[in-house]
C-alpha cells in the first residue's frame, strides 16, 4: 500500500504539551528515587528539610506528579489518533494501525538491545553467564514483542506499565473513530464519551481507568471537530488554571489540605479520586488550550517542539539513565558531599545525559527506525498497484 496521502495538519501545540509531559515524567521518577516523600508523604523520610513533604500534596508539586502526566499523555494519544483516523481513507486504516505498532515497537527494540547489553556486562565473570543471558534474552523478547504493548509488562522497566493503554487504547479509539466514516461524528463523540464514563464506573477499582482517559481524548477531538465553540480568553485562561490546580491532586496520599474536599464521596482513602481528577484536569487543560490562541502559540514555541521530537526516546530511556548514574556516582560521592548537593549534581548530570542521549537517538537512530518501518510495511502490505 502506498504511503497515506491524507496526512492531516499537525497539531503543534499538542506536540509541545507532549514534550513537556515526558520531561515531567523524568522529573517524577528522579524525585521518586531521591525524594520519595514527594510521593509518599510522611510514609517516607524527608530528605529536603520538609520541602518534599510539602510538595506531596501542594499544587506547587504539579511538575513532579507523574500520574497526572501519564493521563495527559494518554489523553493526547486518544485525541491525536482520533484526529488522524477521521481524515483517513477507509482502506488505509489497517496500514495506519500497523505503522503505529511498528513505530512503537522498533524504538523499544533499540532500548531492549541496550538493556540486554547492560545485563551481559553486569554478569561478566559469572560462570552461568551464558545461561543467565539466554534467560534474560527470552524474557526480554517476550516483553518486547507482546508484554509491553499488550499487557503493560514491566520486565524491561517499571515505567512501561502504561504502554498497553497507549497501544491497545489507541487501537480501540482508532476503531471507534473510524465509525465517523459511515455515521454522524456527533453520535460517535457521544459514544466515546459514554464508553469513557462506563469504563470509569465498571472498572473503578482497577488501573484500567486509564482507558477512560483515552476515550475522553477521542470525545474531545470529535467535540472540537463538530462544535466551533468560542471562549472568552479569560474563560479559557481560568479553565486552564483550574486544570493545573487539579492536575496536582495527590496520587498516593490522602489529602489533608483543600484537596480533601474533592475526594469522591465513597473514596475516603483516595484510591479512585486521583484518577478522576487527573483525567478531568487533562481534559480541561487540553480543551482550554485548544480554545486559546495565545496558549496554542505558547505550547507551539520552538523549544517545546524540539522536546516533542525526543519525547518518546526520553520516555523509553530516562529510567535506565537515572539508574546507571545512581550506580556510578551516588555511592562514591555520598560520603564526600551533603545529600542535597549530591542530588543536585546527579540531577544536572541525569538531565544533560537524558537530553544528549535522546537527541543523538533522534538524529541517528530515528531515521534508521523510520527506514525499517517503511521496509517492513512495504513487505507486509500489498500495494494498490499489485491488486
Amino acid at each position: 500500500m502506498n504511503e497515506i496521502r491524507t496526512a492531516p495538519e499537525r497539531l503543534f501545540w499538542l506536540d509541545g504539551i507532549k514534550g513537556i509531559s515526558c520531561l515531567c515524567v523524568f522529573l517524577h521518577h528522579f524525585c521518586l528515587r531521591y525524594f520519595p516523600a514527594t510521593f509518599y508523604g510522611l510514609e517516607a523520610a524527608s530528605m529536603a528539610n520538609g520541602v518534599d513533604l510539602f510538595l506531596a500534596s501542594s499544587p506547587l508539586g504539579l511538575l513532579i506528579n507523574g500520574n497526572f502526566f501519564v493521563h495527559l499523555y494518554i489523553l493526547i494519544s486518544g485525541y491525536v489518533i482520533s484526529y488522524q483516523v477521521i481524515k483517513l481513507r477507509s482502506e488505509d486504516f489497517g496500514y495506519f494501525m500497523l505503522k503505529r505498532y511498528l513505530k512503537l515497537l522498533i524504538p523499544l527494540f533499540v532500548f531492549f538491545a541496550f538493556w540486554f547489553l547492560l545485563k551481559v556486562i553486569e554478569n561478566i565473570g559469572n560462570p552461568d553467564l551464558l545461561k543467565l543471558s539466554i534467560k534474560e534474552l527470552y524474557k526480554g523478547i517476550y516483553s518486547l514483542f507482546f508484554g509491553i504493548l499488550f499487557k503493560g509488562d514491566i520486565y524491561l522497566g517499571s515505567h512501561f506499565w502504561m504502554m498497553n493503554y497507549i497501544f491497545l487504547g489507541g487501537v480501540i479509539v482508532g476503531i471507534l473513530s473510524s465509525l465517523c466514516w459511515k455515521y454522524d461524528s456527533k453520535k460517535v463523540m457521544f459514544l466515546s464519551l459514554f464508553c469513557g464514563v462506563l469504563v470509569f464506573i465498571l472498572f473503578i477499582s482497577q488501573l484500567s481507568l486509564h482507558y477512560a482517559t483515552i476515550f475522553f481524548g477521542c470525545a474531545l477531538c470529535l467535540f472540537n471537530k463538530n462544535y466551533d465553540l468560542k471562549l472568552n480568553k479569560y474563560v479559557s485562561n481560568l479553565l486552564f488554571i483550574i486544570g493545573l490546580i487539579f492536575a496536582a491532586f495527590p496520587t498516593y496520599l490522602v489529602p489533608e489540605n483543600f484537596y480533601r474536599f474533592f475526594l469522591l464521596p465513597f473514596d475516603k482513602h483516595n484510591a479512585f479520586s486521583k484518577y478522576f481528577w487527573h483525567s478531568f484536569s487533562a481534559v480541561l487543560i487540553i480543551f482550554s488550550v485548544s480554545k486559546s490562541e495565545w496558549l496554542k502559540k505558547f505550547f507551539s514555541n520552538r523549544l517545546f517542539q524540539e522536546f516533542s521530537k525526543i519525547s518518546f526516546w526520553v520516555f523509553i530511556f530516562h529510567g535506565i539513565i537515572i539508574s546507571i548514574i545512581d550506580k556510578l556516582l551516588f555511592a562514591k560521592l555520598e560520603s564526600v558531599l551533603n545529600y542535597l548537593t549530591l542530588v543536585l549534581i546527579l540531577f544536572v548530570v541525569d538531565l544533560v545525559l537524558v537530553i544528549l542521549v535522546t537527541v543523538l537517538l533522534y538524529l541517528f537512530i530515528s531515521p534508521l527506525c523510520n527506514k525499517i518501518t517503511k521496509y517492513l510495511l512495504s513487505k507486509i502490505c500489498v500495494s494498490k498497484e499489485s491488486n
